[in-house]
């Protein structure tokens, strides 16, 4: 992670808890312990600022936050536009829209099914619920799951970053075994907007943690990340729908069985397939 990479992360933080619509914006003590939070084990130093107001000054100069004091003679932020409820932590950088790949998010995040999990280097393809690592270890690295521990404490620092730490109903949610369903349900009985800002905390926080795995261990991001396929002519060569289906059989027959294993086919045509493989359906020559 680089210094520009860090200011965005760090503004997409407080973008996510700013407190919207208090004229007092957001004490730059608090600005500073949510961030700490989230990065535990990045030292400022390392990123070029010795202290965090040197942080709030860099974010500043690009137009970011305004720092100055609130009604109480704080050191306080604003943000220089309100948040955008509908936003997915989109900073003013206009990056897209970071969204893991559902195995990947589950191999990442969930409890169960219990087991390890790896990612082929290669292919990205998951494998969770097992006990050894798949043939061609090489190609294969274990994805150290996110505890429900340290989950639950990102809950905790939310319900705290919104004077709501003391709500019997979200605290009563983290208990429970599927506190990842009841939590957000018991934000929406407070306000809906608190369920969307507590999903997009979430979601960030998960995709920091799964960035700095892949830089960690030079896994291209792209076998994590939900594509972004497009089908205008500019991103296709002016091909045809047609032309890239039958493009894209063409890439598959020329793929080993292995490989083949790790598409992931809807399960209605791949028993359609297998039934009529078997004889079994009728009606139909073949």
């Amino acid at each position: 992670m680089d210094t520009s990479q860090f200011l965005s992360a760090v503004y997409d933080v407080l973008r996510l808890n700013y407190p919207s619509g208090n004229p007092d914006g957001m004490t730059a003590a608090r600005a500073g312990l949510l961030v700490r939070r989230a990065f535990p084990n990045l030292q400022w130093e390392s990123m070029g600022f010795p202290k965090f107001k040197h942080i709030l000054e860099a974010l500043q100069t690009r137009g970011w936050i305004r720092v100055g004091e609130n009604q109480s003679r704080a050191l306080s932020i604003w943000l220089t536009s309100e948040p955008d409820e509908g936003s997915q932590g989109v900073s003013t950088s206009n990056r897209p829209r970071a969204l893991l790949r559902k195995d990947v998010w589950n191999a990442f995040v969930l409890e169960f099914p219990l087991g390890q999990r790896f990612l082929n280097r290669r292919t990205g393809a998951v494998r969770m619920a097992t006990s050894h690592v798949p043939q061609e270890p090489n190609q294969w690295i274990e994805i150290p799951q996110l505890s429900q521990e340290a989950q639950k404490s990102w809950a905790s620092e939310f319900l705290v970053a919104n004077e709501i730490e003391n709500d019997e109903a979200s605290l009563s949610a983290l208990v429970l075994t599927d506190w990842y369903r009841q939590f957000p349900r018991a934000l929406a009985l407070k306000a809906d907007a608190l369920r969307t800002s507590w999903n997009r905390v979430r979601t960030q926080n998960v995709v920091s943690y799964v960035r700095d795995w892949c830089e960690s261990n030079s896994i291209p991001e792209d076998l994590v990340f939900e594509r972004n396929w497009s089908t205008s002519p500019q991103s296709t060569g002016g091909k045809t729908q047609r032309e890239l289906r039958e493009a894209l059989l063409r890439a598959i027959g020329r793929m080993s069985l292995d490989e083949l294993t790790e598409i992931c086919v809807p399960t209605k045509y791949l028993l359609a397939e297998l039934g009529l493989l078997a004889g079994t359906r009728t009606g139909e020559e073949y």
